[in-house]
């Protein structure tokens, strides 16, 4: 997903729909952390002394960074936006 994020400055020629999007993700992850819904993409397989599963705050996190930093970064430094999405992603995968 990170690698995807890297190309999303050049596709779109605005911030509008990007924070929009990452915005409506951010959201649904912590509904569903919530809910307790598809629990595999917030549980790591780490288990504490009450043998219960850690939840991950990944799918929520993600999407915020990717919001507040194309808040902040789109018009003037894409580059930082673009290289930090890369990394983030390849040390997620």
């Amino acid at each position: 997903m990170g690698v995807i994020m890297f190309f999303i400055p050049t596709y779109f020629s605005s911030n509008f729909y990007p924070l929009i999007a990452s915005l409506l993700f951010a959201v649904v992850g912590l509904v569903r952390l919530r809910a307790g819904l598809l629990t595999s993409l917030h549980a790591e397989p780490v288990r504490n002394i009450d043998d219960e599963l850690v939840p991950s705050y990944g799918p929520v996190l993600f999407p915020l960074v990717f919001f507040l930093q194309a808040l902040v970064l789109w018009n003037g430094h894409v580059w930082i936006l673009q290289t930090s999405m890369l990394v983030l992603g390849i040390g997620d995968a």
